[in-house]
């Protein structure tokens, strides 16, 4: 499967216990199935997440499939081709007017044999995946309609398709609008929404045509599965039937035919809002001669609570009732006379769509997995892992210690599909073999041989960014999973399936964290993802989605900026430019700016009292270009500002410096320091006046920033800032040299830069990459070269990003990785094309 989740180590995704407010007496057969809904919710050091469940009747997990984003939905065990399977819809939310659901179905090993997804553009909703004895796939859709409910109101018909499994096709289409007024809903447009219809069960009648029931009109239908005419509604503002004592049913789930004649429901009465009284499980005969419908029995819970939304009921083989008592949370046995036998209660904050009970043999294809960490007492961690297998009693312990061979520590009972204990500091290694209840081998972990520590599953530090690129640009996705032991794959169009892998298409040739995809076009438009795994699990990242687009406001360095503290000789804040990219003989009005006294505003500690800006550079290399020890208000220097979307100077006496000009392609230096030979923090910034304008008049434009200065620890970091302009996404790569600056007599450089990216476009930073140690990357030195940086030793600390970026404010900090080393560094950042 793919997944190694142990409940005693930090940070990893469990299920949600259960407890039992009544247990089981007697031998009791089969499991719970169920879909854990309730989100992400650290408990200490665990984290309970959402997800597809199997757990026996002492509440102990045999399998689970965590949700990362998004819903499981009806888990159960059907039959196709003959044989038992696990299947359940997964999809990222119930929204009524966006439904997107997949149906899966596994079979006793968790391989997938099999998805359903919605045909003839609709998507499918979570609700309903049930096989047909003919091995098709009865499955409910929402679709929004403009026009039917009036102006401004999206309606929402239900629709019922039936899938060939093997093919996709749809060979049953039903659509409630064609056939059920919206007259007959019980429900209120909600805003601008109106899902009058709602389907919420779909079954197959003893003379093979459809048992449906529809929430919003409190209905239950029989529709005929040839024609799609509706044959009788039970139930509802135009009931067929003439209803007995203690019917109707008011927003009903989970209608289910009976061999006898009879429909069992479960009936919520309660919308949010109770209708009748307390939730109920009733069972109807309904005389399709007569017309008439009587109410044979009905159980309610003994605290007789109202269930708002979901709930299921399951006839059992001993003639029990099993409840899923929907989105109040838990799950109810009663037996014939309608005696609570059984009464399960779900973690706070968690409920279940369904609730089943079977009979289930899994055996998982994968071995076990052995997790082992230190302990607090001293001892060793263990954690035995198989995920799934349901034949398993106890767990044999071998280990060696010293030089001696393996020998058994001891058996330890099985008790959920994480089974953990505690082993001798001193061993040497460990094995973990798992025996059926006569004490037989099934399967053997591998074997774990000091140092054996496992490491942590991989844990999404940054996501990749979704894009909007010029059709022949290159796209750089990049994903924050590195950890040691770490393998990635990168997805086209692909989603986690069930049994641990991805659906979608491997890009091939993409095993590093960062994908390149060069020369987009069209056709490789779509979501793209990246699987990080390693020896205790798998990470999906989000998706990213990428967009090519016809445009020739592509994006573009239109503003570098770098903020330090600045000095005087070595540390002086050196600042630096490219101009390029048009043609040779274009000129470029560039504003370059240094702020002191104008950051005290922004509560910037020590501004620079009187910076001295100087520019240097062009085709005659070196030499002065102007300088400037105070603007004094200059009319031309605020105009230019604006557009460009610096902040202004309110203050027209002050001594920050300024220079407009208009430049050449060309290399250029800003040199910045104390006038009185003062030190304090400054901001150094030049705006390319033409801001994010169409490049097809062939004008130059900024293409590199370099910035030096002195870095200490993690307190005075060299911090560099740029932005993307136009309406696409601009490649970029950044560097943080410190090391590699010895070579070029830089007395003091900072010994281990450390490089983190931000985005600064929202109301908090948010961290889109990082970098602690270059390690020789031969993507990194390819564009390197390309962008015309010096280079690196392959063995340097020196570290660099090449990363995609949507139009934004960004900023690039220097820090030191250790926290405690101070020296110069220097901050690059250069257009990629």
């Amino acid at each position: 499967m793919g997944i190694a989740t142990s409940a005693t180590q930090a940070g990893l995704w469990v299920p949600a216990p259960v407890t039992f407010a009544l247990p089981p007496t007697g031998p009791q057969i089969g499991y719970v199935f169920t879909d854990e809904q309730g989100g992400h919710n650290s408990h200490g050091p665990i984290t309970y997440t959402a997800g597809a469940e199997i757990f026996d009747l002492q509440g102990q997990p045999v399998w689970f499939w965590p949700m990362a984003t998004g819903f499981a939905s009806d888990v159960r065990v059907q039959t196709y081709g003959g044989q038992p399977v696990l299947t359940w819809t997964q999809g990222l939310n119930y929204d009524v007017s966006n439904p997107a659901a997949t149906g899966f179905i596994c079979d006793a090993n968790y391989r997938l044999i099999a998805t359903v997804r919605a045909g003839n553009g609709l998507g499918a909703d979570l609700h309903e995946f049930q096989i047909t004895p003919q091995g098709t796939a009865l499955i409910d859709c929402y679709n929004p309609i403009v026009g039917p409910a009036g102006p401004g109101v999206t309606l929402i018909e239900g629709v019922i398709q039936e899938i060939d499994i093997p093919t996709g096709q749809v060979l049953f289409e039903w659509h409630s609008l064609q056939h059920v007024p919206i007259t007959e809903s019980v429900v209120q447009p909600s805003g601008a929404t109106f899902d009058y219809f709602h389907i919420n069960s779909i079954k197959v009648d003893t003379d093979n045509n459809l048992i449906v029931s529809a929430r919003h009109t409190s209905t239950v239908y029989k529709i005929n599965r040839t024609t799609g005419d509706v044959m009788w509604r039970l139930g509802g503002k135009n009931s067929s039937f003439a209803l007995g004592p203690g019917l109707p049913t008011a927003y009903q789930h989970h209608a289910v035919p009976l061999s006898n004649g009879q429909i069992r429901i479960f009936d919520n009465e309660s919308n949010g809002t109770v209708a009748l009284g307390p939730t109920r499980v009733v069972w109807v005969l309904h005389n399709d001669n007569a017309m008439t419908a009587t109410l044979v029995q009905s159980f309610q819970h003994p605290l007789a609570f109202s269930v708002a939304a979901e709930g299921s009921a399951q006839d059992l083989a001993n003639g029990d009732t099993f409840v899923g008592w929907g989105d109040h949370g838990g799950f109810s046995e009663f037996d014939l006379n309608g005696r609570l036998v059984l009464d399960i209660q779900q973690s706070p904050g968690y409920a279940s769509y369904r609730g089943y009970r079977f009979a289930w043999s899994g055996a998982p294809t994968t071995a076990p997995t052995l997790h082992v960490m230190p302990a607090a007492d001293g001892t060793l961690a263990v954690d035995a892992i198989w995920n799934g297998a349901t034949g398993v009693a106890s767990w044999q312990v071998q280990v060696a210690q010293g030089s001696g061979s393996p020998a058994v520590l001891e058996t330890v009972p099985w008790s959920g599909y994480d089974t953990a204990f505690s082993a001798p500091a001193n061993c040497a290694s460990i094995q973990v073999i798992a025996l059926d209840s006569g004490g037989n081998p099934l399967a053997s972990s591998a074997t774990g041989v000091a140092p054996f520590l496992t490491p942590a599953v991989p844990v999404i530090a940054f996501q990749p960014l979704s894009q909007t690129v010029a059709a022949g640009d290159n796209v750089v996705l990049t994903v924050g999973a590195a950890q040691a032991q770490t393998d990635y794959r990168w997805l086209f169009n692909g989603y986690p399936m069930p049994d641990g892998n991805w659906s979608g298409t491997t890009v091939a040739g993409a095993g590093t964290p960062t994908l390149i995809l060069t020369n987009v076009e069209a056709e490789m438009a779509g979501s793209y993802g990246c699987v990080a795994t390693n020896v205790s699990g798998e990470t999906q990242s989000a998706p990213a989605a990428v967009q090519v687009a016809a445009s020739d406001n592509v994006g573009r360095l239109i503003n570098l900026s770098t903020l330090a503290r600045t000095g005087t000789g070595a540390n002086l804040l050196n600042f630096g430019f490219v101009l390029g990219g048009g043609a040779p003989s274009t000129q470029d009005t560039v504003l370059v700016r240094a702020s002191g006294p104008a950051l005290a505003s922004f509560n910037v500690a020590s501004p620079l009292p009187d910076p001295q800006l100087s520019l240097y550079g062009g085709l005659n290399a070196g030499a002065l270009l102007g300088t400037d020890a105070g603007w004094q208000g200059n009319s031309a220097i605020a105009a230019a500002a604006a557009p460009v979307g610096a902040f202004a100077w309110p203050n027209s006496t002050s001594l920050d410096s300024a220079l407009l000009t208009t430049l050449g392609p060309g290399v250029y230096a800003a040199q910045i320091g104390g006038a009185s030979g003062d030190t304090g923090m400054t901001l150094a910034e030049v705006y390319d006046t033409a801001g994010s304008e169409s490049e097809a008049d062939g004008s130059n434009r900024l293409i590199n920033l370099s910035a030096r200065a002195s870095v200490t620890g993690t307190s005075s970091l060299l911090t560099a800032g740029f932005v993307v302009g136009g309406s696409t996404s601009r490649t970029v790569l950044i560097r943080a040299s410190g090391p590699a600056l010895a070579g070029y007599g830089i007395a003091g450089s900072l010994a281990d830069p450390k490089l983190q990216v931000y985005s600064t476009s929202g109301a908090s930073p948010v961290l889109v990459a990082s970098n602690a140690g270059w390690q020789g990357d031969p993507v990194l030195a390819q564009y390197s070269q390309q962008a015309g940086a010096f280079s690196w030793s392959p063995t340097s600390a020196d570290s660099a990003v090449l990363i995609t970026l949507p139009p934004g404010d960004y900023t690039a900090q220097i820090s030191s990785a250790k926290g405690q080393n101070s020296g110069i560094a220097l901050a690059e950042v250069y257009e990629i094309r």
